[in-house]
């Protein structure tokens, strides 16, 4: 138990140190930004950050693991398999993409009716061109290889970006990736232009724009390395106290006792005690039916 703790908390200054060497910033712009409009956004990167950076955009206040919403999809359609309209209408109510047999073109849900559509641009002060980043990688080869017909990734310009929104965040609170940067950042101001075009004013929603790092232990979390170290110290403080009671704790009397009776006599010290004969030596007689 006290190697246990002891390797419990060497892991926890381990993920400690690779927490203070993660990068992370966060930029919320729902404030600055009203929907319909473009605006700019300063991004103020203090040394330079190498790649991969990841950049993320986070909604707050956003309940996608809402059950009526999670199943609003239908697999089939994804997949390419054909389905009836009746199909349709059933599994992505309440959206009802089919009237009299006639469906809408596109697919269907309120997953797919709620796909997050404010776009960004990166740029350093004085530079003429944008940051240069990329959409691919960004979502689960497994997911598009399973989940999609080959026609949904060749037809979708992003599909990668609409796979990342239609794999649902268990909490309010979320990010998804929208684009990595290979190369890194330079050190400098950064000028984010954002495109709004996403109302989350209706469910008191927040909206925000994060560049970060990974480690070892992904991004920049404290809950990781706090965890490892309370759980090691309490398994070493615990192994302590054991350790303390077992060396000057004197165990009680009877199993000194006990002790003593067995270092006497060995050989009976745990046998029954013979039962006394109340039947005088006869065999007892079998009873009449």
């Amino acid at each position: 138990m006290l190697v246990m703790g002891l390797l419990l908390c060497a892991w926890g200054v381990w993920a400690y140190s690779e927490y203070t060497d993660a990068f992370t910033l966060t930029a919320r712009y729902d404030t600055l930004c009203a929907v319909g409009n473009v605006c700019e956004v300063p991004l103020v990167i203090a040394e330079d950050v190498p790649g991969p950076i990841y950049a993320y955009y986070e909604l707050g206040n956003y309940f996608q693991n809402f059950r009526t919403y999670v199943q609003s999809i239908s697999f089939k359609q994804l997949l390419g398999q054909d389905v009836t309209a009746a199909e349709l209408n059933a599994d992505c109510s309440p959206d009802t993409p089919c009237v009299d047999g006639v469906c809408e073109p596109g697919y269907c849900g309120l997953i797919f009716k709620s796909l997050f559509t404010d776009t960004f641009a990166l740029r350093l002060d004085g530079a003429t061109d944008d940051v240069p980043w990329t959409g691919q990688g960004i979502a689960w080869p497994r997911d598009l290889q399973d989940r999609y017909a080959p026609d949904f990734r060749a037809a979708e310009g992003d599909a990668e970006e609409v796979a990342v929104w239609l794999r649902v965040a268990a909490l309010p609170r979320f990010r998804k990736l929208h684009r990595i940067i290979p190369d890194g950042l330079a050190a400098g101001t950064y000028t984010l232009t954002v495109a709004a075009n996403y109302d989350v004013a209706a469910f008191d929603g927040s909206k925000s724009f994060v560049l970060a790092t990974t480690t070892a232990f992904g991004t920049a979390n404290p809950f990781f390395h706090w965890l490892l170290l309370c759980v090691g110290l309490s398994t070493i403080a615990l192994a302590v106290v054991i350790l303390a009671v077992v060396t000057f704790v004197p165990r009680a009397q009877k199993w000194a006792d006990v002790a003593e009776v067995v270092r006497a006599a060995p050989e009976t010290a745990f046998s029954p005690e013979p039962v006394a004969d109340t039947t005088g030596g006869e065999e007892p007689e079998e009873q009449q039916e």
